[in-house]
């Protein structure tokens, strides 16, 4: 099966989040995603499955985290 690439719009809508906090997991390396460059601006696509892999790692943690305090 092909990857699946999203952009950073899909992921905020996704996750519930703003582009802006996308591109900061991104920056931060706590989500992986692939640069395209051109016409002086960066672009990030993400691939689903990675997207998935951060969703179980922190978004699921994290509510499990709160449910526990």
């Amino acid at each position: 099966m092909a990857d699946q690439w999203i952009t950073t719009g899909d992921a905020a809508r996704h996750l519930g989040v703003s582009t802006e906090t996308i591109r900061r997991y991104i920056k931060e390396g706590r989500l992986r995603a692939h640069v395209i460059t051109g016409g002086g601006r960066v672009r990030f696509r993400i691939r689903r499955a990675d997207l998935a892999m951060f969703h179980q790692r922190y978004v699921r943690n994290s509510i499990t985290d709160e449910w526990e305090s």
